[in-house]
């Protein structure tokens, strides 16, 4: 009887399969180049986040300051507020000629 050799997986040494394989140290290298990359993008996205969110937190005081400068606009441009101030300067009414003040 004749014996027949299987070949074992994964090849022998010196038999007739042949696979193409990649360093170690060259995967080790392109997994250390693309966390590199990610941690790179992930620094300037979250150094992009929080000077969002500083443009926004002074957006929010700016429109604060807006309204308190809008209601004192307001105020100071009422006829009660510019008839008290005008009094305080020593104006008084002018007659407007329209007959009322005449007996």
């Amino acid at each position: 009887m004749a014996q027949h050799s299987l070949p074992r997986l994964g090849g022998t040494p010196g038999g007739t399969t042949t696979q193409a394989r990649t360093p170690l140290w060259l995967c080790l290298i392109i997994v250390g180049l693309a966390a590199w990359v990610y941690l790179g993008q992930t620094a300037r996205v979250s150094a992009a986040n929080a000077e969002l969110q500083q443009q926004q937190q002074q957006t929010q005081d700016l429109l604060a300051r807006r309204q308190i400068a809008l209601a004192e606009l307001g105020h100071v441009m009422s006829p009660a507020y510019v008839l008290a101030q005008a009094q305080q300067q020593g104006m008084v009414p002018g007659d407007w000629g329209d007959g009322g003040n005449q007996p």
